[in-house]
């Protein structure tokens, strides 16, 4: 039989274990408001943009706008798990979700080269923020991302390198979660 203070410390560990799941997901509530809200701040900086630039009419410009309208809704969606697997299996989504990313850079051609490479500047930022949401609101990137801030506090140097491998890496993945956010918008707009 179990003596009193194991069934005190079973009680404890318990009570502990439901405290950080309840903590971990009121945190995960907290990842989903912060990256819609990320987006949204990047929307209105891309449309000031659009309008200083006069560009509010180019397909480009809608587009990106687009993209990032449905990202902000399907946020609340996207896992880690689902980056991985999309970043390994690309084969499995549609033809059409990969063609994505081809047809709005084909778009973007016939602006000039400033604010081209501005728009194409929005759209990374657009993935390095649901890049830095995925690695945070997940068990396994967060405790990847410990590590990685403990190797990049210890050598400075090594983490734009290692942050844009990774991120080059999971390029395809984006895409595709990009592609499958607009997917879900598509019945919205009927």
């Amino acid at each position: 039989m179990a003596n009193d203070t194991q069934i005190i410390s079973g009680l404890y560990l318990s009570i502990s274990a439901v405290g950080l799941l309840i903590l971990f997901n009121l945190y995960r509530d907290y990842k989903k408001d912060q990256v819609r809200d990320d987006l949204f701040g990047l929307r209105d900086q891309l449309f000031d943009y659009a309008v200083d630039e006069k560009i509010l009419d180019h397909p480009g410009y809608i587009k990106l706008r687009e993209i990032i309208n449905a990202m902000i809704r399907y946020a609340h969606r996207i896992s880690l798990l689902q980056l991985i697997l999309w970043t390994l299996a690309p084969r499995f989504v549609s033809v059409e979700g990969r063609k994505l990313n081809e047809q709005w850079m084909a778009v973007l051609n016939d602006l000039p080269k400033e604010k081209k490479d501005r728009l194409i500047n929005y759209h990374d930022d657009m993935m390095m923020i649901v890049f830095s949401y995925l690695l945070k609101n997940s068990i396994f990137g967060i405790i990847f991302f410990a590590i990685f801030v403990g190797i990049t506090l210890t050598f400075k140097k090594i983490k734009k390198w290692v942050l844009r491998a990774l991120l080059e890496r999971s390029t395809k993945g984006l895409q595709l979660i990009e592609a499958q956010a607009l997917e879900e918008l598509k019945p919205l707009k009927s």
